[in-house]
């Protein structure tokens, strides 16, 4: 994955591909400075489609006494410091019992991956630099379990 995003790799254009430049982008693909249009995926920020999702981020995130609140499924580093798909892992590899199948092995426990590992790192890390007073702490806290996580995979 890694690999992939450095060479910037992408498949064919395809008509479908195309169509959904045109549906998902406001302004056409060719012209897009990505630098500044990351946030940018709504045709009318005024329009019925948008406010229908705007009525809901109070569900997720909301101001409280002692700061910004956030809904989530909890933390997604585990003690490792690895960062895993979609979970933290579940240390119980007995668990891969129930596997129903013999041809994919291990998939029932998650498990860290040093390529979300790594992506993790390059993620907040452009966030320290974009907003460098913000959350400081954890972040580097998470960065030096996440990089340590990484040296001792290599050393396996």
């Amino acid at each position: 994955m890694s690999y992939l995003y450095g060479r910037k790799f992408h498949g064919p254009i395809t008509n479908l591909v195309l169509k959904l430049r045109r549906e998902i982008h406001p302004i056409p693909y060719e012209e897009i400075d990505w630098n500044k249009q990351h946030h940018n995926c709504c045709k009318n920020p005024n329009g019925d489609e948008f406010k229908h999702h705007l009525a809901r981020v109070p569900d997720y995130i909301w101001l409280a006494e002692d700061g910004m609140k956030m809904q989530s499924f909890g933390s997604q580093s585990p003690i490792s410091g690895g960062f895993a798909i979609w979970e933290p892992p579940v240390p119980k590899p007995y668990l891969e019992a129930l596997n129903p199948s013999e041809i994919f092995a291990n998939i029932v426990v998650e498990k860290e991956h040093a390529e979300c590992t790594a992506s993790i790192i390059q993620a907040l890390l452009a966030f320290k630099r974009l907003h460098p007073g913000h959350y400081k702490k954890e972040i580097e806290v998470a960065v030096a379990k996440a990089a340590r996580f990484l040296e001792e995979k290599q050393k396996a």
